[in-house]
This record gives structure tokens, sequence and C-alpha cells, in this order.
């Protein structure tokens, strides 16, 4: 039996937060963690008459990088995964992150967090004044541990361990941190930034290989309307989880998954919807200009489909249009397998 996870907060070795600078949290070493929960805030300046003012997650952090001695293991935008239709809120609708609004002399506006994009989340926008200073505070979690899976211990497994039973310290994981590039956008005038560990004492036997869950972000360009070849930047190795195509607003109707002459997937988009409805996704969170592929269908991650050098994937996506001014797809893709 492991010991309990526990939450200790506030944790505030942060360094560099910033308008546009580059904050750097180092986890703790020798625990396991379950979830890192991001308190992040945005203050926006008043606008003009009659103009709103709305924080967003994009307004504090753009881009965020997890790493285990200096090496990339997740890759993701924040607004990629937080939100009523982030990636996070795919598996789980309460993993989408949580907002707080205070302005100053508003006493109607509730202290207790609402889901981001819920029908709450509107009420509270809808008590905000005009023209006038607003912070939001989000929630944001950062999901190791992964609480939507059926089985608790196949969710206590995908806890990231950060240390292993040496009593000497002759042998690392190395240094785990996360980076968060805190955004520079229009009208923001302050962000900040602090962090809470959700974790128990378990740690891994010498020798052993630490796994977790890791996420690569790569950009496919296309021209034209039609079928594009979107994995050739993929990594091929580990057990593929899922993949999620995303554009700016071109409709992406059909994707073909292959692995040499097997076909993995051969399906249009909202049959794909419905499939992933019938998996108990959260239908909520899908979105026209994304197209969500997933092989992880139950508890054992393992059964994705493992790739290797001699077992490329390749994954063809149909384009309805090629209206888009920058022409990319967003390819965001999930590996279950030893760190980098």
């Amino acid at each position: 039996m492991s010991s309990p996870f526990k939450f200790i907060e506030p944790v505030n070795k942060i360094n560099g937060v910033g308008l546009g600078s580059i904050a750097t949290i180092e986890f703790p070493p020798k625990k396991r963690i379950s979830t890192v929960i991001l308190e992040a805030a945005a203050t926006k300046s008043a606008q003009a008459t009659l103009i709103l003012t709305v924080p967003t997650v994009a307004d504090v952090i753009a881009l965020m990088q997890f790493k285990i001695a200096g090496n990339p293991q997740r890759t993701r935008l924040a607004s990629e995964l937080f939100g009523a239709q982030g990636l996070n809120a795919l598996c789980d609708a309460q993993n989408g992150g949580t907002v707080v609004y205070t302005q100053a002399g508003n006493a109607n506006l509730s202290v207790v967090p609402v889901l981001i994009g819920s029908a709450a989340d509107t009420a509270q926008k809808a008590l905000l004044n005009l023209n006038t200073i607003t912070t939001a505070t989000f929630q944001l979690p950062i999901i190791f541990a992964e609480n939507f899976r059926k089985e608790y211990a196949m969710a206590e497994v995908m806890a990231l361990i950060t240390g292993f039973n040496d009593p000497n310290d002759l042998v690392g994981v190395g240094t785990v941190t996360l980076e968060c590039t805190m955004a520079a956008t229009a009208n923001t005038t302050a962000v900040s930034l602090k962090c809470v560990y959700e974790y128990d004492e378990t740690v891994a036997p010498v020798g052993a290989k630490v796994y977790l869950s890791k996420e690569y972000r790569n950009a496919v360009q296309y021209a034209a309307a039609g079928d594009i070849e979107v994995a050739t930047q993929l990594v091929n190795r580990d057990s593929l989880q899922r993949v999620a195509l995303l554009t700016g607003t071109d409709r992406i109707t059909k994707v073909v998954v292959k692995q040499g002459s097997r076909i993995l997937r051969q399906i249009s988009d909202v049959a794909n919807q419905a499939a992933l409805a019938k998996a108990d996704y959260n239908m909520g969170a899908l979105v026209s200009n994304r197209f969500d592929i997933e092989f992880d269908l139950n508890d054992d991650p393992t059964s994705a489909p493992a790739l290797s050098p001699t077992a490329p994937i390749s994954i063809v996506a149909t384009l309805a249009t090629a209206n888009d001014a920058t022409k990319n797809i967003i390819v965001l893709s999930s590996y279950y397998g030893p760190k980098d």
C-alpha cells in the first residue's frame, strides 16, 4: 500500500515571474507527484467606456515545458490544456481549471472558484463592471496521476516519481522543473504564479525506469485543402496514447491512421466524436477545429500502439478548407514511456 497523497501549499520556489519572462518551478526530489496546481493570476487595465475587461489563461501563461534533467518531457500552450474545451477537459471536465474574478469595489463577485467556461463562469462575467481593472486568478491542474481512469491503482501508476530508494543519493532522476513562459498580452499590467503539489513519499527501486505520460508539440504546414500527412515529426518510440490535430479554423473531416499496412483508424470527424462519446470522453470539450484521436481507451496505457523506428505511424488528415492565414496544423501528441 502506498502512503496517502498530500497537499503542500503554497510552494514559492519560483524564479523569474514577470510579464514575458520564463518562470521556473523546481519540483521536490524523492517524491511521487500526483498533481501540480498552478495558481496563475493576470490583471488587465480598464478599457474604454462600455468595454468589459476579462483576463484569460492566455494572459498569464503562454508556453509550458516540463523537464527532467533539462530534457523536455511535456510541451504545451496553457490555452491548449485548460478551459472548458482544453485537452484536460476532454478526459474530465473537472480538470479544465477554475477561476475567480476580482474588481475593486465589486462585492457581487464570488470568492468560490468556478470551472472555466462553465455556466457559473458566464454568470460571474455578467457581474463584472465595465471599464474597470480586473484580476482573474486561475487554478490550473497539471495531471500526472490520472483521476479519470476507472481503477484507482492504474490512476496512481501514472504519478511521477522524482527519486530512487538510494540512501546515499548517488542515483537520481535529475532536477525536475516546470518552465512557464509568462504572457505579455495587450493591456495586461501584472501576472503572478504560485504552485501547490499533491504527492506522497513513494520512490523507485535503484535501477528502475521512471515512466510517465509525455507530451510533444509540433506544426505541419499545408498549402491547400485535401490529404495532409501529419505524422512525419512524431516520435517513433513508446506507446502512443493520443494525438490532437489543431487548426485555426480549417476543418479536418477525416483521418486515416496506419502502422505499416495495418489500419488503426479510418474515420470521419462526426463518427470519431460518436466513438469518443461511447468511450466516456467529455463531449463538451470537443471543438470543430481540433480532431482528437484517442488510442489509450482503457486503464492500461501500454495497450496503446507501440511505436518504433521499424514500426512508424502514418496519420493522414483530410482538410475541407484551406482558409487559415498561417495554414498550420498543430500536432499535439502524448506518449507513455520512460523519461526522455
